[in-house]
């Protein structure tokens, strides 16, 4: 169990925060991450089998360990990205990246620790002249995909601002109940959401 603890917190720590500087024009995107505050660098882990379609009676112990944490990294980073997915209405445009923005590409199979990071090179619009399309680069080629597939990093991502603000994006959001003695003591106290947004959150190991 601490092993497989010892991976989710990898997991949680390896998500991008805000890209970092690069002089070389065509190098792949790279971003600062919690892990660069706990060991100097973006974590890695080596290569492993596919293992979620193997079944629980061929695996031996490390194997379902790896099998745990695939499945882990399968749902958490999909629903992670889809809270930084900007929710609007029908009937309100959503903001196209920008050239040479770096983004997450939604929909793209990807191995633990190594999130599906672009970089936008070309908008494409369509024939309203809102661009609907958008070559990217990645760190294993170009592709074209539409910018409904194009996240934003947290750093520039309205959603996730929002989200921690308790803002629009967020109407089912419901008030936690509180009494009147504890909302004079919140009343003076910073916003926890404002508070978690503006400082950088890492994960401390739960084995230490």
């Amino acid at each position: 169990m601490a092993t497989l603890l010892a991976r989710v917190e990898a997991v949680l720590n390896s998500r991008p925060l805000c890209p970092l500087s690069s002089t070389d024009p065509h190098a792949a995107p790279s971003c600062l991450t919690p892990g660069h505050f706990l060991v100097g660098g973006p974590l890695i882990g080596p290569p492993e089998y596919n293992l979620l379609g193997t079944k629980d009676n061929l695996l031996d112990r490390w194997q379902a360990v790896q099998r745990a944490s695939q499945e882990f990294w399968r749902s958490w980073h999909k629903d992670y990205l889809h809270t930084l997915i900007q929710r609007s209405k029908w009937n309100q445009h959503r903001e196209a990246p920008s050239v040479g923005e770096p983004v997450f590409v939604y929909g793209v199979q990807s191995r633990p620790l190594e999130w599906p990071l672009g970089i936008v090179e070309k908008l494409l619009p369509g024939a309203d002249g809102i661009p609907r399309a958008a070559d990217v680069r990645t760190a294993t080629g170009s592709y074209r995909r539409p910018v409904a597939a194009l996240v934003p990093l947290p750093q520039e991502n309205p959603s996730y601002q929002e989200l921690f603000r308790g803002g629009k994006n967020e109407p089912d959001a419901v008030p936690p109940p509180t009494t009147r003695a504890l909302g004079r003591k919140l009343a003076g106290a910073p916003q926890l959401g404002e508070s978690i947004f503006r400082s950088t959150m890492c994960i401390h190991s739960v084995h230490t």
